[in-house]
């Protein structure tokens, strides 16, 4: 690299990196909005979101940020270096095809819409959320035409959670899926198999379900340096190398505290695998939300649901309620049988848990394009759950209000989970070609192996690969359906006896 290039270069990551912590910081502010913060702090805590919404698209729209990806147009680099101004390229392209007041109207709309699907949920009362959604579906429709004004808005929305993956891929691996899990869905319906089912999904305290939920990112290798386990009423993770916070949920029964905990827990260790060294540049950051979701379904299928897990896991599980009395098997099956009639998707399993991302991608699909109205929602999701379920919501909060994604803005966010379930299904093919099986790494106690394996070929990358780059590096072929369903098939008909 030229002595002129590597100014420029230099120059362009001192900018990057000034932006990446305003993103960063504002993630803090939003965790502490979850989790901490009293509720007569919202307002102020909108005010300073949008102050750093505003103050980041600036940062990253400057113009000399232009002049200095231009300068580098053409210069010699390394791959990594050419990695960075690529990913740096995407990011300014993104964020200045959309004005600023879109992105801060956006900002101010969920800041506010958050506690609103709060108050509606508790109140079962949907006319209290759905002014703020529809100002966030008006807006995020102007969002995806000033990406693109010749694809239909929900293709846009979607493919921004995923770069570099067209919608024609996304769309065929969730029907692939269905096509696939249905059918295999009646055959299960259709079984006279009785599982045990309860074994470990009693209501303890809030403090002991916490403490379990410690115990098992203990054995998945969570650094307690770099990480932190909260509660809150919507799970989820906010993820930096050095920073991992977890949120998980302590309100529910003991199974739903662990596996919500192993599938962040999964979010967290991919966080921590990124180089520190490289915080603030794209080398430091996720791939995306696809990958990232495949490692959280990884933990959590995987390992987490994987029979040798229980073999492992359940003595100590032992140790901090006394009255659990089940076998690994009885465990295995507790965690893993197929759960019938339930509308409610964080309570699903494997299998039904992807026909619940199907009717939302349906749903805010159709929204989004036009094609039904925000109050028309209820009745929409009410009549999908029956007829995927056989089951009518009660409430709200077993309805269209069970998800906190809408209020975040995050409308297109969900096929990134079924997504996610699929590539998890071609890492492990991948994984058990070089180290063998899951199960027998487990019960030899090489859980640190199955992290590490992870860390090398995912996590230590960043965004070195294009998404496409890094699937095939990884699993050797594109995103397909093929080894989840066959991983599916082949499970539940064992545990099933079809």
């Amino acid at each position: 690299m030229s002595e002129s290039a590597n100014g420029s270069y230099e120059a362009l990551l001192d900018r990057y990196q000034r932006y990446s912590y305003t993103q960063s910081a504002n993630g803090i502010l939003q965790w502490d909005q979850y989790v901490t913060m009293p509720e007569g702090g919202r307002n102020l805590r909108s005010n300073q979101m949008s102050t750093l919404t505003t103050l980041a698209q600036e940062q990253i729209t400057d113009p000399e940020v232009c002049e200095l990806l231009d300068d580098l147009d053409g210069a010699v680099l390394t791959d990594a270096e050419s990695a960075v101004v690529r990913e740096i390229r995407r990011e300014y392209d993104q964020a200045t095809c959309v004005p600023t007041e879109i992105r801060e109207a956006l900002s101010d709309l969920t800041s506010e819409a958050h506690p609103a699907w709060n108050k509606a949920k508790d109140e079962d009362d949907f006319s209290v959320f759905a002014p703020h959604l529809e100002r966030i579906v008006e807006k995020k429709r102007e969002y995806a035409n000033a990406v693109n004004p010749e694809t239909e808005p929900y293709e846009t929305l979607v493919t921004e959670f995923i770069p570099q993956l067209d919608f024609e891929t996304v769309e065929r691996t969730i029907l692939a899926v269905k096509d696939g899990l249905v059918p295999l869905l009646d055959r299960i319906h259709q079984s006279e198999t009785d599982l045990n089912t309860d074994v470990i999904h009693g209501d303890y305290e809030e403090d002991a379900q916490l403490a379990a939920a410690r115990d098992l990112l203990d054995v998945f290798g969570f650094d307690w340096e770099r990480g932190r386990l909260d509660t809150f009423d919507m799970p989820g993770t906010f993820g930096f190398p050095s920073d991992a916070r977890v949120c998980t949920w302590t309100e529910k029964s003991l199974y739903q505290t662990l596996y919500t905990t192993a599938h962040e827990g999964g979010h967290g260790l991919y966080a921590q695998g990124l180089p520190v060294e490289k915080s603030g540049t794209p080398l430091g950051k996720d791939r995306g939300i696809l990958v990232n979701e495949s490692q959280a379904a990884f933990w959590e299928n995987r390992v987490f649901a994987h029979r040798a897990f229980w073999e492992v896991f359940l003595p100590i599980l032992k140790e901090r309620f006394l009255n659990i009395d089940a076998t690994p098997q009885e465990a295995y099956e507790s965690v893993n049988y197929v759960r019938e009639r339930n509308p409610v998707w964080v309570e699903a399993d494997e299998l039904t848990g992807q026909i619940h991302i199907l009717l939302r991608f349906e749903i805010e699909r159709d929204l989004i394009n036009g094609e039904i109205a925000v109050n028309e929602i209820p009745t929409a999701w009410n009549d999908k759950t029956e007829e995927y379920f056989g089951v009518r919501p009660q409430t709200l909060a077993e309805g269209c209000l069970q998800d906190i994604h809408w209020s975040q803005g995050n409308i297109g966010y969900f096929p990134t989970y079924t997504l996610g379930n699929a590539l998890a299904a071609q890492v492990t093919a991948a994984l058990e070609r070089d180290l063998g099986g899951v199960g027998e790494l487990i019960r030899e106690g090489d859980i640190q192996r199955i992290l590490e394996w992870n860390r090398e070929a995912i996590h230590q990358h960043g965004q070195r690969y294009t998404t496409p780059e890094l699937i095939q590096r990884v699993t050797g072929e594109m995103l397909s359906a093929e080894a989840f369903i066959e991983y599916t098939t082949d499970k539940y008909t064992d545990l099933y006896d079809l």
